[in-house]
């Protein structure tokens, strides 16, 4: 919380104490003298690199479980997640360095050697129509006969200020026809359980689809269906709709500063251009004098194009160029 106040705390003046009842009070009068505003709190910037993490020995995945909750818990920017088809965790994070930071702290604070994956971009997908389709899956357990048909429909959500938005949770369409009234709480966490795991690997790239609205139209149900089968015929469903859905890969795209030396400015902008750079504004140093002059570039550029970017501004400009980077939206993926 955040608070202001005309008060002025002058010599002699209690403000705190350790004592509970004195506190109570103490925040009693505070609530008669202050005006209380919201902490709006800070939005975790999105990941943009993924990969997976590995100990040397199956006896650690237990310590590096423990160790990446509290390093998160500390880095709202680190996310951490399981592949549920291959049970790796895989790191999230903003950059190279962001994730050498995160493996060098496993080895310092919990003296853990881990192993990381190759760097991936962390690309998304997006539908671009609506489509709507139906799964019906057979199950014979112990000789008992069970059917599930289910219907559900992608759509994808239009957002003007290109934010990206992961998939949370079905809607029920309600009609005179179909009032779901018999499906009970789990057998709905069953079906966005599925429908979860079917957005999270697209059929592109693999990667996460997003944007995207996903209905329940309809489900008929014969015999005793399972939580687990509920997931199953979800996400078949959800696939067979992302099969028509004319999806589109999308790249993070970075704004990039570079301020560097006069005298390599267009060694520096040839270099950009040939990473797909838009290049938004240049500032040209004035020579003269005896501190050398600078110029600053500002670009767009595909995230892609920026793995291992720093080594080589370092080697274009002899190591007289810093540069920095921000997520700056994303956009479609196009061929060069």
């Amino acid at each position: 919380m955040k608070f202001s106040s005309n008060l002025i705390a002058s010599s002699g003046d209690i403000l705190v104490s350790s004592k509970k009842l004195d506190l109570d009070t103490f925040l009693n009068d505070l609530k008669q003298q202050y005006i209380f505003l919201p902490d709006p709190g800070l939005e975790a910037p999105t990941p943009v690199f993924f990969c997976t993490i590995e100990t040397y020995s199956e006896s650690g995945q237990k310590q590096l479980d423990f160790a990446l909750k509290n390093i998160k818990r500390e880095d709202p920017s680190l996310r951490i997640r399981i592949d549920e088809q291959t049970g790796q965790t895989i790191l999230l994070g903003m950059g190279e360095l962001h994730i050498d930071i995160i493996r060098d702290r496993l080895k310092r604070e919990y003296g853990l050697e881990t192993y990381l994956g190759p760097l991936n971009v962390n690309y998304r997908e997006i539908p671009r129509k609506f489509i709507k389709q139906t799964i019906v899956w057979n199950s014979t357990i112990n000789e008992k006969h069970a059917t599930i048909s289910i219907t559900l429909s992608i759509e994808p959500i239009i957002l003007d200020d290109k934010k990206i938005i992961s998939f949370s949770q079905i809607q029920i369409t309600r009609s005179d026809e179909q009032n779901f009234e018999y499906l009970k709480q789990e057998h709905v966490e069953a079906i966005n359980h599925g429908v979860r795991l079917a957005l999270s690997t697209g059929l592109i790239k693999g990667a996460e689809v997003v944007n995207v609205q996903v209905k329940l139209h309809d489900i008929q149900l014969t015999g005793y269906i399972s939580p687990a089968l509920y997931s199953a015929a979800a996400s078949d469903c959800v696939r067979a709709c992302l099969r028509h859905a004319d999806c589109v890969l999308l790249q993070p795209m970075m704004r990039v500063e570079v301020i560097c030396v006069a005298d390599r400015t267009q060694i520096v902008l040839d270099d950009l251009a040939r990473r797909h750079s838009q290049i938004i504004d240049v500032q040209q140093g004035i020579s003269g004098g005896l501190q050398e002059s600078m110029s600053t570039i500002i670009t767009r550029t595909p995230l892609a194009e920026l793995i291992g970017y720093s080594s080589t501004l370092r080697t274009l400009t002899s190591g007289q160029a810093d540069f920095t980077f921000a997520i700056d939206g994303y956009e479609p993926v196009r061929s060069h």
